[in-house]
């Protein structure tokens, strides 16, 4: 049972923190200072995190023992003993104690030696487990790194890794949780190993610690981190390298001489899209369950055409196996030789003209005998046609009606009382047409389309909007959201619409852009920046984004 403590002189004589002895110190966190201790009642050595009280006790180290304690005990998380809330000569602290490991962190473990694969397939499987158990208590870590992972040691001597500093840590409520992505992100957490929504600000999940896990296996195998930046610059320069190779996802070249299964499970992992990466450390135990495959080092071959054309798995660093078509030979290539054409025998004059006078004879023959019978019956019907004709040419538009033979017209049989040339024209027909429609239609005045107009362009308005706020909470793509506030906000102005819906979207995006900017994360506020300006480029917000242009040295 953990005693409690009145006073910090109490505390002192069990725990007598040596603060002069640099030797002690072993290293810091989100919410304070870790030193080593002996503890004089058990006679040995305690870990002892120091952190002085915070006006917002919600982010205070007691709040960190006390969200970590909602994990039942599980091996691969690490525990606080006790949280003691003290008055000391500097003012109050938080005193959080936890067992000691003398092998350090994971941090520590990589700088001092490499890992076999039965020590690398250990870590993994039990870095994995941990998690699991922490998302199953729906925590999300947000600051997953080999320095918070700790390494103890079973009576075998193998190496069990256990999860820590829960400073950062967000326990998600339940009503959050439901729709699988919530809003935690404000762009804190170490730059390596931030997932891109953490940079940009963006919606989050429970796979944001397994991007940073990805982060961790890359440099667990290769002994360095997959994000870097130049050595020569500066540290805000650096920084900001790092952090736009992380937003484009620029994966090293050097992923690709990674062995199997771990390849693949980084790859699951180094997703930009949250709904596209790895859901569950469970889906990655179940990868790490397959044998190790050593990839080949070699120089990097040109794509080939399988048979049968390109497949939509192929990518710069996947190749599927199968027939390749060969590029054939010139000796190999058939010719297409043009068919031969054979000569036509021509009959001589002699033959052909008696026969040709005799065919024309019979055809002359005939079409007067065919005219002599049909055309007193086509006479009789043709009154009846050409009405038809009218109509129907009439519905078809464009189409000219056709004029009857002139022995109709001369006839005088097309209105059965006058000649040909009484028939109403084309135009006539329309006019008397329309005139008929126009008659069945109810007035409409100007007035009434305009309004009518100009809502059918304020639903189309807020319908725009809508898109775009759904384009940034169902998977954070600003690029799409701006295109439709931008058409949103030309349509706004053209037709002089209601813009409330569009100025309470400016307003969220800008405030979350403040948020983001006072923590000096200045490419993520500027993102944000650019989604209120294409909702309203007011001068205050082209101000803010100059501001951060300033501070990247854009």
């Amino acid at each position: 049972m953990n005693p409690s403590f009145t006073t910090y002189s109490d505390f002192r004589q069990r725990y007598p923190i040596q603060f002069g002895d640099d030797s002690l110190w072993l290293g810091s966190g989100t919410y304070g200072r870790v030193i080593k201790v002996e503890d004089q009642v058990e006679t040995e050595w305690v870990a002892i995190k120091i952190c002085e009280c915070r006006s917002d006790d919600t982010k205070s180290l007691k709040a960190e023992v006390e969200l970590a304690r909602k994990v039942p005990r599980h091996a691969n998380i690490a525990r606080y003993d006790a949280c003691h809330r003290l008055q000391t000569e500097m003012g109050m602290s938080d005193f959080a104690i936890m067992k000691y490991y003398p092998d350090g962190n994971l941090a520590n473990l990589l700088k001092s030696r490499s890992l076999s694969e039965v020590e690398l397939r250990e870590l993994v499987r039990g870095i994995l487990e941990g998690l699991e158990a922490l998302h199953r208590q729906r925590i999300v870590h947000r600051d997953f790194k080999p320095a918070n992972i700790l390494i103890s040691r079973d009576n075998r001597g193998r190496l069990v890794p256990k999860i820590a500093d829960f400073g950062l840590s967000k326990f998600v409520a339940e009503d959050e949780i439901d729709s699988s992505d919530f809003d935690l992100s404000d762009g804190r957490g170490t730059p390596a190993y931030k997932a891109p929504e953490q940079i940009t600000g963006g919606t989050v999940s429970f796979n944001l610690d397994l991007w940073a896990f990805g982060v961790i296996l890359y440099e667990m195998v290769t002994g360095e981190k997959p994000f870097s930046s130049g050595a020569q610059s500066n540290e805000p320069t650096q920084r900001r390298e790092m952090e736009n190779k992380i937003a484009a996802v620029q994966l090293p070249d050097r992923l690709t001489t990674v062995a199997e299964p771990f390849q693949g499970m980084i790859r699951r992992c180094l997703v930009k899209d949250i709904k596209g990466r790895v859901r569950k450390p469970d889906e990655l135990l179940s990868l790490l369950e397959k044998p190790t495959t050593q990839i080949p080092v070699s120089k990097p071959v040109p794509l080939a055409v399988p048979i049968g054309g390109p497949r939509e798995e192929y990518t710069d660093v996947f190749i599927p196996s199968g027939p390749i078509v060969p590029t054939p030979k010139q000796s190999d290539r058939k010719i297409n030789k043009p068919s031969v054409v054979l000569p036509i025998e021509i009959p001589s004059v002699r033959v052909w003209l008696p026969l040709a006078i005799g065919a024309a004879v019979m055809v002359v023959s005939m079409s007067l005998w065919f005219g002599r019978t049909t055309a007193s019956s086509y006479e009789k019907g043709i009154g009846q046609s050409v009405a038809a004709i009218d109509t129907k040419n009439l519905e078809n538009g464009d189409k000219e009606i056709p004029t009857p033979p002139a022995s109709v017209q001369k006839a005088g049989i097309i209105d059965g009382s006058g000649p040909a040339s009484s028939k109403p024209t084309k135009s006539e027909l329309s006019t008397i047409k329309k005139g008929g429609e126009n008659l069945n239609k109810p007035t409409e005045s100007k007035a009434d389309k305009v309004a009518l107009k100009k809502q059918e362009a304020q639903q189309e308005y807020e319908d725009l909007i809508e898109k775009g706020n759904g384009a940034i909470n169902s998977s954070n793509d600003k690029a799409a959201a701006m295109n439709y506030f931008r058409s949103a906000n030309q349509l706004a102005t053209v037709n002089g619409l209601d813009t409330a819906k569009g100025n309470a979207a400016y307003t969220q995006y800008l405030e979350k852009g403040d948020r983001i900017n006072d923590r000096d994360s200045y490419l993520g506020a500027m993102a944000w920046y650019k989604v209120a300006q294409s909702l309203r480029p007011t001068d205050e917000v082209k101000r803010k984004i100059r501001e951060c242009e300033i501070n990247l040295n854009l």
